[in-house]
């Protein structure tokens, strides 16, 4: 079961977006106001849950940082998320069968970039340099200190801006980052010959370290292993097992040795001397 559990994690709680569906077009409503239009790609749910709708923010480029006006201060008008709409019925021709896809439109007011952390001018008055990222995020799960999604997409644009000309006719590049990995580093405390690793769900051995399989990705599950060789011992629970970097920790099996989130977290049934979690990598760790 947890076979299964592991091997279908890879196509769930995912979220995507492609450069070629991305359209600037003006904003008939706004004098010289212009709209990024584009569409996510986000797994369907798990039986039983509902479908996903995304959080979608705009950010300086960092991905991480509000954007400003020259006071310093937040400057949330110069760039919107307009609307996140509903699935697209039918899909597009290209979609996905375990994948739901939702339109995003994204409000850019050009007549109020002045002076805005996102854009620089080039010195002849009518070009600028538009940095910014925009991210989307689904799942929710509390962890030390306040909350983190499940899974993200960045799309990091630079927008080159002649303001001579509608906002369509821009010229753009696109940075879109879904996933990131990070080495894992083990710290063990363990008594009766106990140790724990990264491993393969199916096989439960452990993975090489410095190896790909050692790097986890973010948006991504993967596989912990408690284990003895000892022939006079097994694991009849796990508890209180907790992902943790820096002072950001999440709780991944409770004092009482259950799931803190059944939704993305599965341990194998106990009672042998090699025993799994299954779990995911929150965006949280990744920032």
């Amino acid at each position: 079961q947890i076979q299964n559990f592991a091997s279908g994690a890879e196509d769930d709680f995912q979220i995507s977006a492609k450069e070629g569906d991305i359209v600037f077009t003006d904003d008939a409503d706004v004098d010289g106001g212009g709209k990024i239009s584009y569409i996510l790609e986000i797994s369907k749910p798990l039986a039983g849950y509902s479908p996903f709708v995304p959080s979608v923010k705009v950010f300086n480029n960092d991905c991480f940082t509000n954007i400003t006006d020259s006071s310093g201060n937040d400057d949330p008008d110069v760039i919107t998320v307009a609307s996140i709409g509903e699935i697209m019925q039918p899909p597009p021709s290209d979609g996905a069968e375990n994948m739901d896809y939702r339109p995003v439109t994204v409000n850019v007011d050009v007549k109020q970039l002045k002076g805005s952390s996102i854009y620089s001018d080039q010195g002849d008055g009518t070009t600028g340099i538009l940095n910014l990222c925009v991210r989307a995020d689904i799942g929710e799960v509390v962890v030390t200190g306040g909350t983190s999604s499940l899974s993200f997409v960045k799309m990091v644009f630079t927008i080159t801006l002649n303001m001579e000309q509608d906002f369509s006719n821009a010229n753009f590049e696109v940075t879109i980052e879904e996933k990131e990995k990070e080495t894992d580093e083990e710290e063990l405390d363990v008594d009766y010959g106990l140790e724990g690793c990264l491993c393969n769900a199916a096989t439960r051995e452990c993975v090489e370290p410095n190896s790909d399989a050692s790097k986890v990705k973010s948006n991504s599950a993967f596989a912990i292993c408690a284990y003895t060789d000892s022939e006079n011992v097994v694991i009849k629970s796990i508890r209180s097992l907790s992902i943790t970097k820096g002072d950001i920790g999440y709780t991944v099996v409770n004092d009482s040795g259950e799931a803190t989130n059944s939704l993305f977290t599965s341990l194998s049934n106990m009672g042998s001397n090699r025993e799994v979690v299954v779990t995911r990598m929150l965006s949280i760790f990744y920032g």
